[in-house]
């Protein structure tokens, strides 16, 4: 995992009441943010949570060379816009060597689960709200049946398109992203700005409904 310079470090937190619940804000040890071998953040001594102000630099980057996450996949993550004027990619994955790829993006108060296949196929799950300065759950699940998005739990919308037609092979040069897309020369990667990002996991398989429920309840599908 890469963290690039921007928004992170004491940006994180000032106070215990900036974190979600389970995580304070304290000196992180021995994470590095650009040389700064201290940083104030939100933290468990595991999790934490990142921001993202939008300067295009500030994101962290995941290669994994054995995880294609093509037929089915799940992402799970909390969020906590910080400004009506919160928008980019939330979490990404680059269509490389012609396979898909797909983006969890949030615009005017609205996150959306979007992608493409090739042949060149778009496809979209729906938009659904979510709140300004309030820490809510979003779940994005993906197989050859549905793709699907949940908020706080709840299916907020559903996309039942046929299933994609070219799959992405497990690659260093599709990576999975957090906090902008998987490009260098068009609003640079189109960057996250104005959210709190926290708890991000993936899933090689789409978690059903009641999976989704347990992890809004706190525990592990």
């Amino acid at each position: 995992m890469l963290f690039r310079s921007g928004s992170l470090g004491d940006a994180g937190c000032d106070v215990d009441a900036d974190c979600m619940s389970g995580l304070s804000c304290g000196m992180g040890d021995g994470l590095y943010f650009y040389g700064e071998e201290k940083a104030n953040v939100c933290t468990d001594g595991r999790k934490m949570s990142l921001d993202f102000l939008g300067d295009g630099t500030n994101y962290a980057r995941f290669n994994d060379a054995t995880q294609a996450l093509d037929t089915e996949f799940a992402v799970n993550m909390w969020i906590k816009p910080l400004s009506e004027s919160a928008e980019g990619r939330l979490v990404s994955k680059p269509r490389a060597d012609g396979g898909a790829g797909w983006n969890i993006n949030i615009d005017n108060g609205q996150v959306e689960f979007v992608g493409v296949g090739d042949p060149v196929k778009f496809w979209s799950s729906g938009k659904a709200g979510v709140d300004v300065d309030r820490w809510q759950m979003v779940t994005a699940t993906f197989s050859q049946d549905a793709r699907k998005l949940y908020v706080d739990g709840q299916l907020v919308a559903t996309d039942p398109a046929a299933a994609t037609t070219a799959m992405t092979t497990a690659s260093e040069d599709s990576p999975i992203l957090i906090g902008r897309e998987f490009l260098s020369d068009y609003q640079g990667g189109r960057p996250l700005k104005y959210v709190r990002v926290a708890r991000v996991a993936v899933w090689s398989k789409a978690i059903i409904a009641e999976e989704v429920a347990s992890l809004k309840a706190g525990m592990s599908p």
